[in-house]
Formats: structure tokens, sequence, C-alpha cells
């Protein structure tokens, strides 16, 4: 995940008066965040509602500035976000663009990345629309203009999900779901070129590689990832893979349950202080949150769904400067959903 305090966030002055801004403050603190409070034990859990919402991301600066970013999904919108600071927490409404990839509404579609200190801005998306004959595109942002690059050809179903990382080198690795194959791929560029090579190829399972999470170490030399194997349409395994361009050692992290067919996101993963996976699952009843080390799995925290509560499949994690969890979730409750965010003390 993106340190977004070394290099600036990119985001904008705050703005609370600007026209059209969705961001929502009228609920109650307090009433948010017993709305946001799973059910069991949350002892050394802190839990907040962000506003209504879809498809929540996350960076936390090295200040503790948590920046959070989600969709209101009403068609037709301009292509803009709105930062608003509320305390030590930023939250963006991202309104759809109403373009060409207008038809790109549902799901997690586009990625979002932060340049090495330059102010950057990545994205990966899938094109079903076309984009020299669909597959998934790359764009980075100048300040005024975007640059959009093939990143590997071919007709993918956005479902499947993605995650974007860049290296301290500049290299770039998108990792997306090959539905045709039913494995999970890494499209990498060096040097302008972009190469496509398999993470963990398909098998007995009927899908290897939903959903991807991605991050990399901080000297940029390893990749670290999440992705689902599905066994049926709502039952399967979260999986880590650890390694590089076509050197990849996975393992399974743990079995999951009660998912839809339509889930999205229902792992991620961060990296601890010491380099140690620390990996949250989530399906429509349960919240897991664990860490590997030396390749065994030790549990941190597991929550319920409160009574007439639906948790979905859309989360994020991220570690701190100072070793505290964050989470951004939705859960049902309001129209589209509910976004919420939960730190570890």
């Amino acid at each position: 995940m993106a340190s977004l305090a070394a290099c600036g966030d990119g985001l904008g002055p705050d703005d609370a008066s600007t026209p059209g801004n969705p961001v929502d403050d009228t609920m109650d603190p307090a009433v948010g965040a017993l709305m946001c409070k799973p059910s069991g034990s949350t002892t050394g859990w802190a839990f907040s509602r962000l506003g209504v919402g879809t498809k929540p991301a996350l960076a936390v600066g090295d200040d503790g500035t948590v920046h959070a970013a989600f969709i209101f999904e009403d068609v037709g919108s301009v292509p803009r976000s709105y930062p608003r600071r509320s305390g030590s927490r930023r939250t963006h409404r991202v309104r759809l663009v109403a373009a060409s990839h207008a038809e790109q509404r549902s799901g997690r579609l586009v990625r979002l990345g932060h340049g090495q200190c330059s102010g950057t801005l990545l994205t990966a998306s899938y094109d079903p629309s076309g984009f020299e004959g669909a597959g998934v595109i790359y764009g980075e942002w100048n300040g005024s203009d975007w640059t959009i690059e093939l990143a590997a050809g071919g007709s993918f179903d956005y479902a499947g999900g993605m995650a974007l990382v860049q290296a301290g080198d500049g290299s770039v690795h998108v990792a997306f779901f090959d539905d045709v194959l039913g494995e999970i791929m890494l499209a990498t560029r060096t040097g302008g070129e972009w190469t496509v090579t398999t993470v963990e190829a398909g098998g007995d399972a009927l899908d290897v590689g939903y959903f991807p999470d991605m991050v990399i170490d901080p000297d940029g030399s390893t990749l670290h990832m999440v992705y689902l194997e599905r066994a049926t349409a709502s039952t399967g395994v979260v999986r880590y893979a650890r390694g590089g361009p076509g050197a990849f050692e996975m393992m399974d992290v743990v079995e999951v349950a009660g998912f839809s067919g339509s889930a999205r996101d229902i792992a991620t993963l961060d990296l601890d202080a010491f380099g140690r996976p620390v990996i949250a699952t989530q399906t429509k009843s349960d919240f897991t949150v664990v860490r590997l080390v030396d390749g065994a799995v030790q549990p941190i925290a597991s929550f319920s769904a409160a009574s007439g509560i639906t948790l979905g499949q859309q989360t994020e994690i991220e570690i701190d400067a100072q070793g505290r969890t964050h989470i951004v979730r939705w859960q049902s409750g309001e129209n589209p959903g509910t976004v919420c965010h939960a730190v570890s003390g």
C-alpha cells in the first residue's frame, strides 16, 4: 500500500463546499460506530462509519491520516472525487466516470496506485468496451493528461478483480484473473515493455486467482499476493503467493465459505514492520485477520456480522507506521451500502 505522507497525497485541497460534494457528515459518530461494530468480542478494536457507498479503498499516511476512497453509485455524474478531512480521517467519495467506460460500473474495476514521489497517479482496469481488442489497460496521469497502454490483451471478465503496484525502480506490476484459462496472471512493465506471466496455473479447482490483492517489499524485490482459489460458486481457499515474475511460491491461508457468486475482493493484505504478511478475509457473515509467520498462520482477530447485517466481500487492509492495523470494508444496512473503518488499538 502507498505511504502517502512521504510523497504528498496528491488528492487536492479539502473542500467541504464543492457543489455536489457527496460526503455525508450528518450522522452522529457514535451512531455510526455502533452501526459498524460487529458482534462478538471486539476488544482492542475501534469502529467508525465513513459514509454511504461501495467498493472502498484505503491508504494511511505516515502521520496516521486515514485516506479512504469509495464509490457513490449515482449514474451519470461527473468524473471527479471530493476530499473531506474530518479529524484524523480523510474520506473520498469517487463519483463514477460517465464517459467511454461508463459501462464499467460493476465491481472495483479501477485500481489506483501512486508513483514513487512523483505525484503520478496510476490506474489499471479491465476494458470490456474494446480498447485495441480489449484486455487489461494501464494508465498514468501526469497532472494534465492520461497516457494509456494495453498491459495484457484478451477478453477478460472484469468480475475477477485485479491489483496494481509500482516498484522503486519504476517497474509496474498488475495482477489479474484470466477467466478463460482459470488462472492468475501478472503483467509487468519494465523499460516501457509489458510481459505477461502465470502466477499460478489452474488445476482441479474451479478457478485460481479471483480477486487478487498485492503489495511489494520496501526494497522492491518481492511481490506478495493473496487471491481466491474457488472450489464452488460459494466456497474456496484464500491463497498467498510471494516472489516475482515466473518464480512464485504459494500456500493456503484460510478456507472461506458463504460468499456469493458476485463476490468482490474478499481477501486483502499488507506487510507489518517485520515484513510479515497480515491478511484479512471477509465473507457475508464472518471477518478474519491472520498473520503469516515462517509459513504458519497465526490468528489475530475474528468477527461476525451483527444481527440483520450482511458483511459482503469488499475490504482492504493497511498497517500504519505505528503498527496499527486499519481495515475498510462494505456492509449492508444503507443503500447501496455502508463503508466502515476498523483500527486495532
